[in-house]
């Protein structure tokens, strides 16, 4: 049976993997776009290049753990991906203009942390 989860396991993370990269693709190409969904202001031209950065970083750190890096690296982008969902609590908590972006991202962040962790 420990098998059967192994794969399971990796399926999922191999999901999430997938799915990180594909949204930091989507906010490096298109943060307009991905901006307008997560309801930013259309003219927030700081927000949208916070978007491109964090999109960015998403994909490099997507293409990272496709390639089965050591544990002490996931770890390290756990921690990494655990700030960033922090601040973003910390945001929402004092801007109204960006609280939903804010809470979206901090979601995605707390994703990818566990799923970093979960190795």
């Amino acid at each position: 049976m420990r098998g059967v989860r192994v794969i399971r396991a990796a399926a999922t993370n191999r999901s999430v993997v997938v799915a990180r990269a594909v949204w930091g693709a989507g906010c490096l190409a298109a943060p307009a776009a991905v901006g307008r969904v997560l309801g930013l202001a259309p003219g927030d031209r700081r927000a949208l290049l916070l978007l491109r950065v964090l999109g960015a970083r998403d994909l490099g750190q997507a293409v990272l753990a496709g390639t089965d890096p050591p544990p002490a690296l996931l770890r390290l982008g756990a921690g990494v991906d655990a700030l960033h969902a922090a601040s973003m609590v910390a945001l929402a908590a004092v801007s109204r203009d960006h609280r939903r972006p804010a809470l979206i991202s901090a979601a995605l962040a707390a994703v990818w942390t566990a799923a970093s962790l979960r190795d």
